[in-house]
């Protein structure tokens, strides 16, 4: 398998890669660490207030393609990508959407695109109140796959590689620019007692590693094998504990193999619609017209997949299939997985829902990596 890697830039950056590579994390500076420890302390005194996330977040598309109008991404593909990322994020109530006026950048001095040339080709092509998400056919010769920021750099954009579609990759990047860190960061495999790396207890989860509770102590290990979704390394905490790392998160090296459904967790999820919130304050919902060409197939598609009784009590019945669609995934507003059901060829599904009154998504998956998305609510 080809070697990726996917660089998340923080105030510094983090090299990460999914299929075995050498990892390279440069840690932020003592102050920016302090200065990101203060909002994520803001983060979990604001938990019990009111959440005001926005309905719907506008991303500028710019496709970089040759001088002469030839290659570039297709906009399905992306649209693919941005779709899977909606999933990811469902239970934020937030959705992205790309805007009608996509923006072509024909210059083949970009299209194999340097990481060096990103000042340039930004200072040229951002607008601002958007996410300007850049797709370039490749990024330093196929090696990196893409990079983005969290929000205290103030940097609107993202990179993404044309190479790096169907990985599972675009949701860590979207979760970066809101400001979530690699489960891993800071925590290094088999660290000496005293060293600063998250502790699998948990009793240091708030200072260290990502910050975020529900993520499990996550060590950088250049060794990690993941069999059949389930770690195996020997790494070690600084009490001597082994860790037992997440193999189905985004934001781990170790969690985003497609067979391992790979989520954010609702923790995770609560700082992404923080980060919406607090943090991306320039984004506009009403930016601009969304994409309306694909889009609009995709929605009418959408519209004929049906759940009923909605609201329902015990089974849950999906019509409007159209026998292509290989999985049905059905989380709580949490994000929490519920059922995961593979099919074939299904026109309708009926599902028994032993679970507590409140609200559900249902995630359907078809062969074209198409994602639709509807709400259920349990009375």
């Amino acid at each position: 398998m080809k070697k990726f890697t996917l660089v998340s830039f923080l105030l510094t950056f983090i090299v990460n890669n999914f299929f075995g590579q050498a990892i390279y994390n440069v840690p932020l500076t003592q102050d920016q660490f302090k200065a990101y420890q203060k909002i994520q302390e803001d983060f979990y005194n604001s938990r019990s207030h009111t959440k005001n996330t926005p309905d719907s977040i506008a991303i500028q598309l710019h496709v970089i393609r040759n001088t002469d109008g030839t290659g570039g991404a297709a906009i399905t593909s992306i649209l693919g990508e941005i779709s899977g990322v909606n999933e990811a994020i469902a239970a934020t109530e937030a959705k992205l959407y790309v805007c009608q006026n996509i923006d072509y950048i024909d210059n083949s001095d970009y299209y194999h695109f340097k990481i060096n040339q990103e000042q340039q080709i930004t200072e040229e092509h951002n607008e601002t109140g958007v996410i300007n998400l850049y797709i370039p056919q490749s990024i330093d010769n196929g090696q990196v796959c893409g990079f983005s920021y969290i929000p205290i750099t103030n940097r609107n954009h993202i990179f993404l590689s044309a190479q790096c579609f169907n990985q599972n990759l675009t949701e860590n990047l979207f979760g970066t620019f809101f400001g979530l860190l690699p489960t891993y960061y800071n925590t290094m495999c088999n660290g000496p007692q005293g060293s600063q790396g998250e502790l699998v207890d948990g009793s240091n989860c708030e200072t260290a590693g990502d910050l975020i509770c529900d993520t499990p102590a996550d060590p950088v290990d250049e060794s990690t094998r993941i069999i059949n979704c389930e770690y195996r390394g020997t790494c070690t905490d600084a009490n001597g504990d082994r860790y037992d790392p997440p193999t189905n998160n985004y934001m781990s090296i170790k969690g985003r193999e497609p067979n391992c459904n790979p989520v954010f967790t609702p923790l995770q999820l609560e700082r992404i619609a923080y980060g919406m919130e607090y943090e991306r304050t320039r984004l506009q919902s009403d930016y601009c017209e969304p994409y309306q060409i694909n889009t609009s197939l995709a929605e009418l598609r959408e519209n004929q997949i049906q759940l009923a009784p909605n609201p329902g009590y015990e089974t849950l019945v999906i019509t409007g299939l159209q026998g292509t669609e290989n999985r049905v995934l059905i989380t709580d507003a949490l994000g929490k997985s519920i059922h995961n059901i593979p099919i074939k060829h299904r026109k309708s599904l009926s599902v028994a829902m032993p679970v507590p009154a409140g609200v559900y998504w249902v995630h359907i998956h078809d062969n074209n990596r198409q994602r639709f998305t509807k709400k259920w609510l349990k009375q």
